[in-house]
């Protein structure tokens, strides 16, 4: 190899190094999202809570409405809902509810 070539070898690996850094601060910026419209999804987790391997409780929002599920490999339950802005707390199907709070 002799200097001109040498020179130019540097010149693209320095400049697929930037090309490299300039993507990943991209990347960073975007928090890894896939492409698309980010801001207009309408089902977002809030909070995961992992109750053990396999099982975890989750917070979901769906448009105005909170739920509360239980999730494992077999099925996901629905454990509470809230509607809205008045936070009324609708029970879901494996919720029990006591006695004042069903009237």
């Amino acid at each position: 190899m002799d200097n001109h070539e040498l020179g130019r070898f540097a010149l693209s690996t320095i400049g697929v190094m930037i090309l490299l850094a300039a993507f990943l601060w991209w990347f960073q910026q975007r928090k890894g999202q896939p492409f698309g419209k980010l801001l207009d999804k309408r089902i977002k987790v809030l909070e995961v809570y992992p109750l053990g391997l396999k099982h975890k409780m989750m917070l979901l929002q769906v448009d105005d409405q909170r739920i509360l599920v239980a999730v494992n490999p077999q099925d996901i339950r629905t454990l509470h809902t809230w509607n809205g802005r008045d936070n009324t707390i609708v029970a879901g199907e494996g919720a029990d509810l006591t006695q004042s709070e069903r009237s």
